[in-house]
C-alpha cells in the first residue's frame, strides 16, 4: 500500500474553509442527502462521534535537518451513517477536525475528511440514482515532506482532492433473456489549496460526461453468458477539451464444466487525447482481444487469465481469489490501462465496493480503500498503467491482521517519462483482554524508478497501538509511530517520532 497518508488538514478561517471544503463537492453531496434522511422502514446506524487527541512530534516540520519539535493538540467531530431503508441505501463517513500547534502555530487549523456511497431507487426496478464522494489530503510527489501521521506536511507538497461522482441509471429485464442498463455519470476531480500553501504541481481540475450503455445475458442462459457495452466519456480540464474515448466491447463466457470456463472478450478503443501526440492516438486506437480459462477447482478458489492485444502491445490480465475461510481471504489482480491521472482518482473511487460490513473496498483486494491515493505522484498527464495488487486479510479467534503489496508502472504520455514505484504493507491487531486491545502495523514503499530518471526514494513506516475501553462508547489509545525517508540516496534522511494520546466518545 502507499506511504501513509498525509491528509484532512486545512488552514485559515473556519467559514472560508468549511466553505472552500465543502461547496466544492455540492453535487455528490446533493445525491448523498437523498440517503441521509432515510424512510421510516429498514435498518440504519447513525454515530456521531467526538474525539481530543494530544500528539508530540520531534520533527513538526518534516524537515531532513535541523528538526523542530511541538506538540498538536486536535479536537474533532465525526459522524457514521450505515443503512438501509425503503429504496435508499448509504453508507457515509464525515469528519471535521481542528488542529492546534503549540509552537507552529502557522500550521493550525481545520481539516475535513469523507468518504461515501449512497443510492435511491426512483422508480423501484427500473430507475435509480447512484452518488459517490471523497474528500482528503494527499501528498504531490513522494520524494517531497511526510509525516508519520494523518496530520499537516509543510510547503506545497499537499494537496486536497475533492473527488465525486453523480449516476442516474435505467434498467429494464427482458423476460429472462437480457438485462440492460443505461447510465450517465457525471463526475469532478478538483485539486485543492490544504490552506498551508498553494497545491504545487498539482494536475488540473476535470470534469467528466460518461453515457454508458450494457446489455448481458438474463436468467435463461446458464452455460453461455454474454455481455456487451458500449461507453462515451468526455473529459474537460479548466473548460477545456482534454480527452474523449469511444469504447465498444463484447464478451462470453462458456460453461466447460463447474471447474472451467472458456472466456473471450474483444472490441474497439478510439482514443482522442490532448496528453498525447497523432502517433499515441492512433497505436492505442483500435480493435482488440483477450481470451482464457476461468478455474474454479474448488467452492473456495477462482483463477482468471486472459492473453490478448490491445495499446499497441500484447497483454496478459487476470485476477485470483481463494477463502482460507469466510473470515479469511487472499485476492490478486493484473491489469493494464490507459488513463488520465483524474480518471484514475474517479475510477478508483466509481469502482470501489461495499463489502458485508458497509466498508468501501478495493474490489482487486478486498481492503480499505482511499480512493484519493493512487501510491504514486500525482501528474498531469495521460499514462499507460500496469498494476498488480495483492491483498490478504483475515480474523483468526482474538486476531485480525492484513497484508498487501503493490507494484505499478506508468508510462507517461508524450513526456517520455517512465514511473516504477513498489509497496508493501501489513498490520496485525489482537484483542487482550475485553476492554483491551494492542496493535501493530507497518509499510514500505519504493519507487524503483521515478519521472525521468530522477531522484529515487524510500520510505518507511513503523507504529504500535495499545488502546482501551472504558465502556462500549467511550475508548482510549496511546500509540507510537517512527517514520524514515530516503530520497535519492541522501544521506541526510527525514526521520520523525511521534507520541500520541486519544480520547474518542460516540453516541
Amino acid at each position: 500500500m502507499p506511504v501513509r497518508r498525509n491528509r484532512r488538514r486545512t488552514h485559515g478561517g473556519p467559514l472560508s474553509i468549511w466553505w472552500q471544503g465543502c461547496a466544492a463537492a455540492t453535487g455528490a453531496a446533493a445525491v448523498l442527502l437523498a440517503g441521509a434522511f432515510p424512510s421510516a422502514a429498514g435498518e440504519w446506524l447513525i454515530v456521531p462521534s467526538v474525539t481530543l487527541e494530544e500528539q508530540y512530534t520531534d520533527n513538526v516540520l518534516s524537515a531532513a535537518g535541523d528538526k523542530k519539535s511541538d506538540f498538536m493538540t486536535t479536537t474533532a467531530a465525526g459522524i457514521d451513517i450505515n443503512g438501509t431503508g425503503g429504496r435508499t441505501q448509504l453508507s457515509l463517513n464525515y469528519d471535521i477536525a481542528r488542529e492546534t500547534f503549540l509552537h507552529q502555530s502557522k500550521l493550525s487549523g481545520l481539516r475535513h475528511n469523507a468518504l461515501g456511497i449512497g443510492s435511491v431507487d426512483l422508480i423501484d426496478e427500473y430507475v435509480f440514482v447512484e452518488g459517490r464522494a471523497s474528500v482528503s489530503e494527499e501528498l504531490i510527489s513522494r520524494s517531497g515532506a511526510v509525516a508519520a501521521t494523518d496530520r499537516a506536511t509543510t510547503g506545497d507538497n499537499q494537496t486536497r482532492i475533492v473527488n465525486y461522482s453523480l449516476a442516474p441509471s435505467f434498467r429494464h429485464g427482458n423476460d429472462g433473456w437480457a438485462d440492460s442498463i443505461l447510465t450517465y455519470r457525471f463526475s469532478q476531480v478538483k485539486f485543492m489549496s490544504t490552506g498551508a500553501s498553494d497545491a504545487g504541481t498539482a494536475p488540473g481540475n476535470t470534469t467528466t460526461h460518461e453515457l454508458i450503455s450494457s446489455l448481458e445475458s438474463g436468467r435463461r442462459f446458464s452455460v453461455f453468458r454474454w455481455s456487451g457495452e458500449a461507453t462515451t466519456t468526455f473529459e474537460s480540464e479548466r473548460g477545456e477539451f482534454r480527452s474523449r474515448r469511444d469504447l465498444l466491447e463484447g464478451s462470453g463466457e462458456y460453461l466447460v464444466n463447474r471447474h472451467i470456463s472458456l472466456l473471450v472478450t474483444g472490441g474497439h478503443d478510439n482514443i482522442s487525447d490532448k496528453a498525447l501526440d497523432d502517433v499515441a492516438e492512433d497505436n492505442n486506437s483500435g480493435f482488440f482481444w483477450e481470451a482464457g480459462p476461468r478455474l474454479s477447482p474448488g467452492p473456495r478458489t477462482t483463477l482468471t487469465v486472459q492473453y490478448g492485444q490491445r495499446f499497441d502491445s500484447n497483454n496478459i490480465t487476470g485476477d485470483f481469489t481463494h477463502e482460507f475461510s469466510p473470515r479469511t481471504t487472499l485476492q490478486a489482480s493484473y491489469e493494464v490501462e490507459i488513463e488520465t491521472q483524474q480518471r484514475a482518482l474517479s475510477n478508483a473511487l466509481n469502482n470501489a465496493i461495499l463489502n458485508p460490513q458497509g466498508q468501501l473496498v478495493d474490489p482487486n483486494t478486498g481492503l480499505p480503500l482511499d480512493p484519493n491515493n493512487t501510491g504514486t505522484d500525482l501528474v498531469d498527464t495521460t499514462s499507460r498503467t500496469d498494476r498488480f495488487e495483492l491483498g490478504l486479510n483475515g480474523t483468526r479467534g482474538r486476531s485480525t491482521f492484513s497484508i498487501s503489496t503493490d507494484f505499478t508502472a506508468r508510462d507517461l504520455g508524450t513526456q517520455g517519462d517512465k514511473e516504477r514505484v513498489f509497496d508493501v504493507s501489513g498490520s496485525l491487531s489482537r484483542t487482550m483482554s475485553p476492554n483491551l486491545t494492542a496493535s501493530v502495523d507497518a509499510s514500505f514503499s519504493r519507487t524503483i524508478r521515478s519521472r525521468a530518471g530522477a531522484t529515487s526514494d524510500k520510505t518507511l513506516n513503523l507504529g504500535a497501538t495499545l488502546g482501551y475501553s472504558f465502556s462500549d462508547t467511550f475508548t482510549s489509545t496511546v500509540s507510537y509511530r517512527h517514520l524514515r525517508q530516503e530520497t535519492g540516496g541522501d544521506e541526510a534522511a527525514q526521520r520523525e517520532n511521534v507520541i500520541s494520546v486519544r480520547l474518542n466518545k460516540t453516541f
